[in-house]
């Protein structure tokens, strides 16, 4: 049995931290261990207890989005001596940000193991002169996993011999089989956008793009669920109420998944207009609730649903656009219903059983050195 550190975040509630805590709970079952452990700055951000008794490493003063190299070193002497005592023989970090990479690569140099990382999303500080560096640096040393090649593509265009220090999942998320198991709720909806709500996942896009879908759909109703700051929410209120929308938008708060699962599940669309992603789970979970989903058309989006049509795909940043695509698919009972057909059969290989197969595989390969020239693949 390989024992990995796994300096992630199980307890939080982004896709990134659910994607580690899914492959964590199953990846023993492929001959591989994880050992959660966590950075925190102060003891109080531990959200909720799992079932996977994971480590907090307590570091204060570190800020965790910067290069901080004076303050790193408690922290690594910390993953050190945890690395040491649970036996590992790997340590990966399941985070972009700075200090999880730089702590996971040290930490291997001053055992003399093996490291990698697995990217949720590009790297913070990646385009600028010091990130270049840095990342080139680190990561011409091992092979790093990501979840989308448009985190590689962005890899390949600071340094194109990264091209060869690279592993793409086949499949890198899974879906929820919650999804599959819950009933529609009695209360239909037009459409449903759900997501952190936060400027970068469009929350402040969809009064715009709603407000057109009401002029020709008076009564359409749109449901929005996630959490989000009291800041973010009291501007999107503001504008749903500039635009007198309170009638046709409901914000439903931070949902359970099965209730969130079944709203899902009695809407007709997903209208999602993020501008930032690598994979986007809540897409997939769409699909595998039979939900078409229209989307814009960043990287993450092109390079992940090319291939179905049940993710309909705008230009981004076009609410106009979006609109449209909107009301053709509720205008179209006929279309929808081949969509829906076609997102389940396209959901059906995304199992966190296949997806925890596949990570064991990449770190069977990093412990025996045994990866073959290119890693990326399709």
């Amino acid at each position: 049995m390989i024992r990995a550190l796994y300096l992630a975040n199980v307890s939080c509630i982004t896709g990134g931290c659910k994607r580690a805590y899914e492959v964590s709970k199953r990846i023993k079952s492929y001959g591989v261990e994880y050992i959660p452990a966590t950075i925190l700055i102060e003891a109080k951000e531990k959200i909720r207890i799992t079932d996977l008794n994971e480590q907090y490493i307590i570091a204060k003063k570190l800020d965790l989005y910067r290069f901080s190299v004076p303050h790193i070193q408690t922290v690594i002497n910390e993953v050190v001596k945890l690395a040491s005592n649970e036996g590992a023989d790997i340590i990966i970090s399941a985070h972009e940000l700075p200090t999880y990479i730089l702590t996971a690569y040290l930490a291997s140099r001053k055992l003399k193991m093996p490291w990698s990382t697995t990217l949720q999303l590009p790297p913070k500080n990646l385009k600028t002169l010091l990130g270049k560096v840095f990342y080139v640096n680190l990561f011409k040393n091992t092979t790093i996993m990501s979840v989308s090649y448009s985190i590689a593509e962005e890899l390949w265009l600071i340094n194109y011999k990264l091209r060869n220090n690279v592993y793409v999942f086949k499949t890198p998320i899974g879906v929820d089989p919650e999804v599959y198991k819950t009933f529609p709720a009695k209360e239909e909806y037009d459409a449903i956008y759900f997501s952190r709500l936060i400027k970068e996942k469009g929350l402040f896009d969809i009064p715009l793009v709603w407000r057109k879908v009401v002029k020709h759909m008076p009564n359409a109703r749109l449901a929005i669920a996630g959490p989000g700051s009291t800041h973010s929410l009291h501007l999107f209120k503001h504008l749903v109420k500039t635009f007198g929308l309170q009638k046709n938008v409901s914000y439903l708060g931070f949902l359970p998944k099965e209730k969130l699962y079944s709203i899902l599940k009695a809407s007709k669309v997903m209208i999602y207009p993020s501008y930032l992603d690598s994979f986007s789970i809540v897409v997939l979970e769409a699909l595998a609730a039979g939900v078409p989903v229209v989307a814009y058309n960043i990287p993450a989006i092109k390079w992940v649903y090319h291939s179905t049509k049940a993710v309909q795909k705008v230009e981004v940043g076009n609410v106009g656009l979006m609109a449209d695509k909107v009301l053709e698919l509720l205008e179209n009972e006929q279309l929808r219903t081949d969509l829906s057909i076609e997102a389940r059969k396209f959901t059906s290989r995304f199992t966190w059983d296949n997806v925890a197969a596949e990570e064991a595989y990449v770190v069977r390969k990093l412990i025996n050195r045994g990866f073959a020239q290119p890693q990326v693949h399709s």
